[in-house]
């Protein structure tokens, strides 16, 4: 900590990531990106030679106190939620350690307590609502700890009594809180910075990492012939997350989601980024992903108002918001029908993240998909349902239904983000955040079939993804949402 510099471990043409100590800080566990999964290597800290260890899901990993075993990340088949799983490093066999509900997005982040008796991890239900659960070892029950602010990092104070998580931004006050392992009310931790989260505590030290920064919604022109150049500037820039761009069907006006109020919320503003005015009120964790109806008077949301995410639609000049869905599973990422009859969204509520549809009014559900969806739009002659899975948990790509059900058919072999693609005439529209050396807005060309890179979403290193992708009616111009963020890594001595 006290050195002059860094050291670099690891210089394969991979991504090497969540890298952990062994509790006697001769060895660090990290993932190496192999195609959808991950490999987990070990390497000592003086550098030298990596001994692959084995295939896993996923991580942030964790050392178990005695050495012998590591937990992570996976899950047994596509369409199965993550869950813990553990390694032993001797005989590289593995156990599955929490069994989520099939419905959720599942388990995530272990972390072994110091005494190797507790093993915390957060319990994600859906995108942004977690909660912190502790389960005794070997084998035991977890527990749920407290959802307070949607837990999201965690590890352990060093006498294994209280665990210190970050919360996801936005989603109430940002910041690190500790709370007992047997429950309790979680109380703040003194920390400096914007938002704050992957807490790390080794005896009396508590690291962090400080970031500081906002995602903007960007414009860029589609020209016939461009060059691949990144977009001038932002359509505004505000201090807050402004993410998931709707255009009106005349081209005019924008929807958006934006922190700047305090909490998510539903705001509307001209095309040019002036006039801006919030259009709902609903005081709740997330509101967002909005969409307008055909005829640009009405605009369609989801929001966790009511505790997990339903349907809502309010005025486009803003008013009193209609619930339209009441199941108490997820609903989440709302689009129109053409006509205006119908609203498709993404559910979970069969037992697995599926396409449906309800009327624009209300009332009854019909399910759509059989093999998994999330995120969907209407073919603008009303024949297909267009869309795209559940992140990476089910079926990759971009697939295609009949309006009526049927054959689920694959249209573009690429893995696509929900929020992040827009559907035309002519074609499909998405971010390719695999694509070298930087994540590129493509085109997808219905008639030829084939792919164009249009632009780099930035050509600054720090920019990170966000949510949201939206086509003008006229197809000259689109937007999509992202920003710069600066990140620091910030310690404290003698935390007790």
């Amino acid at each position: 900590m006290d050195g002059p510099g860094f050291n670099r471990l690891t210089t394969d043409p991979a991504d090497d990531r969540n890298p952990a100590w062994s509790p006697d800080g001769r060895q660090i566990a990290f993932l190496r990106e192999s195609g959808d999964r991950w490999v987990l290597y070990l390497i000592s800290p003086l550098g030298g030679g990596e001994r692959k260890v084995a295939e896993v899901g996923g991580g942030p990993l964790s050392w178990s106190p005695d050495g012998k075993n590591i937990a992570y990340m996976d899950r047994k088949s596509p369409k199965d939620p993550w869950s813990i799983w553990s390694l032993s490093v001797e005989t590289l066999g593995k156990k599955q350690m929490t069994a989520p509900d099939i419905s959720w997005f599942g388990d995530e982040r272990p972390a072994f307590s110091p005494d190797g008796r507790y093993l915390a991890f957060v319990r994600r239900f859906e995108a942004v609502r977690s909660a912190l659960f502790v389960m005794p070892l070997p084998r035991g029950e977890p527990k749920l700890v407290t959802d307070y602010n949607s837990p999201q990092t965690i590890c352990w104070t060093a006498d294994s009594r209280e665990i210190v998580f970050g919360t996801y931004p936005d989603i109430g006050e940002s910041g690190l809180l500790r709370v007992f392992a047997d429950g309790g009310e979680p109380r703040r931790v003194p920390t400096r910075g914007e938002r704050v989260l992957q807490p790390t505590i080794s005896r009396s030290r508590l690291g962090y990492v400080s970031e500081t920064g906002n995602s903007d919604i960007w414009r860029l022109e589609l020209t016939e012939n461009r060059e691949m150049e990144a977009p001038s500037k932002p359509l505004f820039s505000w201090s807050s997350r402004d993410e998931n761009p709707s255009i009106s069907p005349d081209g005019m006006r924008v929807a958006f989601e934006s922190s700047s109020s305090g909490r998510l919320e539903i705001w509307v503003c001209d095309a040019d980024g002036t006039k801006p005015i919030k259009v709902t009120d609903m005081k709740a964790g997330n509101s967002g992903s909005p969409d307008w109806s055909p005829d640009g008077k009405t605009i369609v949301f989801d929001s966790t108002n009511s505790g997990s995410f339903d349907i809502y639609v309010v005025g486009a000049e803003g008013g009193l918001a209609h619930r339209i869905t009441t199941d108490p599973t997820d609903e989440v990422i709302p689009r129109w029908s053409k006509d205006g009859r119908w609203i498709y969204f993404g559910s979970n509520r069969s037992g697995s993240w599926q396409i449906w549809k309800v009327p624009s009014g209300g009332g009854e559900a019909a399910q759509i998909t059989k093999d998994g969806g999330m995120s969907a739009r209407e073919s603008s002659d009303g024949q297909f349902v267009y869309y795209t899975g559940y992140y990476n948990l089910q079926k990759k790509g971009l697939w295609r239904v009949p309006v009526s059900g049927g054959p689920e058919t694959l249209v573009l072999d690429r893995d696509i983000n929900p929020h992040q693609w827009d559907l035309t005439e002519r074609g499909i529209y998405f971010i390719d955040w695999n694509a070298k050396p930087v994540a590129t807005i493509c085109f997808y060309d219905s008639a030829t079939r084939g792919v164009r890179s249009l632009a780099p979403v930035s050509n600054d290193p720090r920019y990170v993804d966000d949510n949201g992708m939206s086509i003008s009616p006229d197809g000259k111009w689109l937007l999509y949402s992202g920003g710069i963020l600066t990140t620091d890594i910030m310690m404290i001595d003698n935390f007790r």
